[in-house]
């Protein structure tokens, strides 16, 4: 972080010279007169994330990981944490045989999981 630059909810503090042709941006914007004035630009990285439709073979809670084996056979093992969202769907926790789609980013980190059949 550079001198006398300030975090901000969003992030580290930036001026429109930290914009680059190509940059990823979220702006905030109002009307003015027949214009528009941007209130809010926040400069953002893009993500790839990927998706998995399968059934769980394992999870590991104390290296928080999930192992699920999708329909054409190929396994993986994802990683969940605090920002992983999990979406039970009436089930009273993630179980072993349960069916399962799954987003995960690049490193393998599930952002969401949701239950789409309870195992038996």
């Amino acid at each position: 972080m550079g001198v006398g630059r300030l975090l901000s909810p969003f992030g580290e503090e930036a001026t429109f010279d930290d914009i680059e042709v190509g940059s990823w941006v979220v702006v905030w914007a109002v009307a003015d007169g027949d214009n528009l004035l941007a209130k809010r630009v926040v400069i953002t990285e893009p993500t790839t994330y990927h998706h998995l439709v399968g059934t769980i073979l394992g999870i590991d809670t104390d290296g928080k990981t999930i192992t699920i084996t999708s329909d054409d056979g190929e396994s993986i093992v994802l990683s969940y944490g605090e920002e992983t969202c999990f979406i039970l769907r009436g089930s009273i926790s993630l179980e072993v045989g349960d069916s399962v789609r799954a987003v995960y980013d690049e490193g393998g980190m599930a952002k969401a999981v949701v239950v789409i059949t309870g195992s038996d």
